[in-house]
């Protein structure tokens, strides 16, 4: 899906968004029916919600919206024309370390289920990096992905492909969330082919 165009932004909180009555869905129907005042025949929502439901939402109602078929290679990737500055990553390699040794004790002794370990990294450039060269060249090593674009309130964009990787750009910063996805391995080689 392709949307061109911000026609009007939506940036309440989703908290409570499944409450017909409420203020979500009523910003969302009152965008709709603007966008259909001004002529727009059938209008959507595209855009971005926080993990935290209580944090604004970063969506809009575009100014047109069409679906294309994926071609059949992407275009090769193409460098950063901006020099990188600086990296830091949060945490740094003996602190990943510490909370990978951390989440095997829990593991023993019962405590958790589930550890998702990540590591921040934030990347400083000595300009502006275009999100639509991001885009391209993470479109070039997942084609297959779940791949988004969305321009912040900020002047931002938050960019990616998922599951694997988020990045948002605040002007010459990038900062990235990975997200990842786990399932408990099977003892029976087919049941656990079956999980994967």
């Amino acid at each position: 899906l392709v949307a061109t165009g911000l026609r009007e932004r939506i940036s309440l909180p989703s908290k409570s968004g499944d409450d017909n009555g409420g203020a979500f869905q009523r910003a969302i129907v009152e965008a709709f029916g603007r966008a259909s005042e001004a002529g727009l025949a059938n209008p959507i929502v595209v855009g971005a919600l926080p993990f935290d439901p209580a944090e604004p939402s970063s969506l809009y109602v575009p100014d047109s919206a069409e679906w294309e078929e994926r071609g059949s290679a992407p275009a090769p990737g193409t460098p950063l024309e901006v020099p990188l500055l600086g990296r830091a990553s949060t945490p740094d390699e003996s602190g990943f370390k510490r909370a990978g040794e951390h989440a095997i004790l829990n593991f023993r002794f019962g405590e958790v289920e589930k550890a998702v370990l990540s590591v921040i990294q934030e990347l400083s450039f000595a300009g502006d990096v275009d999100p639509g060269t991001i885009m391209a060249n993470l479109r070039a090593q997942n084609r297959d992905g779940y791949q988004f674009q969305v321009p912040l309130p900020d002047g931002g964009s938050l960019v990616g492909i998922s599951p694997e990787l988020l990045v948002r750009r605040d002007g010459a910063t990038l900062v990235t969330n990975p997200l990842a996805g786990s399932a408990r391995r099977a003892d029976d080689a087919e049941a656990d082919r079956g999980i994967a």
